[in-house]
């Protein structure tokens, strides 16, 4: 016989819970609700389980942004209206201009560096140089770090998180999560994998978007709602000039996405970086997302131009 009373018990510890109480009611609502729920899930409620079924899981509203914006520098809130979704440095934007931003229907997110250190960060001289891997050749006082060290992972868990979570932020993009890439340190691929596992426990209602971790999907697909990916269309030379990808170069990327998209069914926001002001492949580059019917977001190699005149937004 079966039936739909369910049974919960609580268990807690003295970290775990200092890290609660340090949250206002209003951001703890929404953690407690995901804890709730989640807790209905495993439980075996019927009621429950017939409810997610009605809706596409996992997504919580990036479906529905039809414009996105990557900005990594201080601009004013009115530079930001015409984005659905936003993906902004963290250090930037105050607790105010957060909230301003929310209160028009925006998805705020914040950028969050979890396979390397960023030195100048504030926690930036609290880490041991026997957690670092190597110098990153591309990025000034950056360094991968080991995703796998405890240390490391407490540290995004309790002390950087959770002050960006009160700043309002509603979730974060994880940037260089492709350091445990096949291309570099494979090796550590199941460890960010590991810390992706535990930073979803620890907030379930948040949003995680991954930049270029396609190759993470086999494991932490449920953990995350979308993903981003950099220089589709356009590829930077060393020199700092800019090309547009040839042709079959083009759809061989198009197709290998299209395949992602539909075999996760996670949405992809793309991103390219032009330098300068060179308008021509700009306006190619645009043409070509448009003729794709996707949606891209065009700027600076630093994130900090923004080219309205080549939004596109989803129909």
């Amino acid at each position: 016989m079966s039936s739909d009373v369910c049974f919960f018990v609580f268990f807690f510890n003295d970290t775990a819970t200092t890290e609660i109480y340090t949250l206002s009611l209003h951001d703890a609502l929404p953690i407690l609700s995901g804890l709730f729920l989640t807790l209905m899930l495993l439980s075996g409620c019927s009621i429950v389980k017939e409810g997610i079924k009605k809706r596409k899981p996992g997504l919580m509203g990036l479906e529905r942004a039809g414009s996105f914006a990557v900005v990594y520098a201080p601009v004013k809130t009115e530079q930001l209206m015409p984005f659905d979704l936003l993906i902004l440095e963290s250090d930037a934007f105050t607790k105010g201009e957060v909230t301003t931003l929310k209160k028009q229907h925006k998805l705020v997110l914040a950028y969050l560096n979890v396979g390397e250190l960023e030195t100048y960060r504030k926690y930036g001289c609290k880490i041991p140089p026997q957690w670092l891997v190597s110098k990153n050749p591309r990025w000034q006082d950056h360094y991968f770090i080991n995703p796998g060290e405890k240390g490391w992972q407490d540290l995004l868990i309790h002390k950087i998180i959770p002050p960006l979570l009160r700043r309002g932020y509603q979730g974060f993009l994880f940037d260089s999560v492709d350091m445990a890439s096949p291309a570099r340190f494979p090796e550590y691929k199941d460890d960010m994998a590991h810390l992706i596992h535990r930073i979803r426990r620890a907030f379930p209602p948040i949003l995680i978007i991954l930049n270029n971790g396609d190759f993470l999907l086999d494991q932490i697909a449920g953990d995350i709602q979308g993903l981003l990916v950099e220089e589709v269309f356009s590829d930077i030379t060393d020199d700092g000039s800019v090309t547009v990808r040839p042709d079959m170069e083009r759809l061989a990327i198009l197709s290998r996405w299209e395949r992602i998209k539909s075999k996760w069914n996670l949405p992809v926001f793309f991103v390219d970086y032009i330098p300068g002001e060179d308008r021509l492949p700009l306006t190619a580059i645009r043409d070509i997302y448009r003729k794709a019917k996707l949606i891209p977001y065009i700027t600076d190699k630093n994130a900090q131009a923004i080219h309205k005149e080549y939004l596109i937004r989803k129909e």
